[in-house]
């Protein structure tokens, strides 16, 4: 699709951001989403894998410890 709409297209840094967040998914978050889900429980696996990463309320400005990532990012 983006070849037809370039002006849609992700840049390259968020293309990089998107397969981050993916192996981080497959490798930490997908193994327990059934148990979770089974068990009606907060995802703590996810969040920990997320606070680890850095990829954890990625919003908040650097100056407040956070990384300051853009809304689409986010």
């Amino acid at each position: 699709m983006s070849a037809e709409y370039p002006l849609f297209a992700l840049s390259e840094e968020h293309q990089e951001i998107r397969r981050a967040i993916r192996e981080i998914c497959d490798a930490k978050i997908a193994p327990a989403a059934a148990a979770v889900d089974e068990e009606a429980r907060y995802p703590q696996e996810a969040h920990d894998a997320l606070v680890e990463t850095e990829f954890f309320a990625p919003h908040v400005p650097e100056a407040y410890g956070g990384v300051g990532a853009d809304a689409l990012a986010t």
